[in-house]
């Protein structure tokens, strides 16, 4: 899959051997008064990410969930465990991509989506 080349990167990279938290702040893709659906929104790990162990967590208080009255998500990342020693991870590291695809409240509903990746980098 291509991934665009305006793809936004987190700041703060992730060690393969860290679980982090990771917020997306989505206000610029909605209106003032619009939010998102919180029955109707998805996050998903795209197959680049998928092939080198990226994992979104969930459950013990971890799983993704919608912030900031509804204009962001919120959520937790790690690497297989099978993955955390990969060379892709040596040096710079390897940027992962995920997408955020939701269905927002205005009416009627607009769909949007938005793409972003995390560096992954042995620290």
């Amino acid at each position: 899959m291509a991934i665009p080349p305006t793809v936004e990167t987190f700041a703060e990279p992730l060690d393969p051997h860290e679980e982090l938290d990771f917020r997306v702040e989505l206000g610029d893709m909605l209106e003032a008064d619009e939010t998102i659906d919180a029955a109707n929104w998805s996050l998903e790990v795209l197959p680049e990410g998928a092939a080198l162990g990226l994992t979104i967590m969930s459950g013990n208080g971890r799983d993704a969930t919608l912030s900031e009255d509804d204009r962001a998500v919120s959520f937790w990342l790690s690497i297989d465990s099978g993955f955390r020693d990969h060379e892709a991870f040596a040096g710079l590291g390897t940027e992962l991509p995920l997408r955020f695809t939701a269905q927002t409240s205005s009416a009627p509903a607009r769909r949007r989506q938005r793409t972003f990746q995390v560096r992954v980098a042995q620290k």
